[in-house]
């Protein structure tokens, strides 16, 4: 799951491949960790 924007995120789907979504609350839960990328 790759952040896009404060509330869309991409993910990988078996049958549709990659796809953006809505972050909803039920996708939230899902979460496990968060990091962000270093900063040059």
């Amino acid at each position: 799951m790759v952040l896009t924007e404060p509330a869309t995120f991409l993910h990988a789907c078996e049958r549709l491949g990659v796809i953006e979504e809505p972050l909803t609350p039920s996708w939230q839960r899902r979460i496990a960790f968060a990091f962000l990328f270093p900063q040059r």
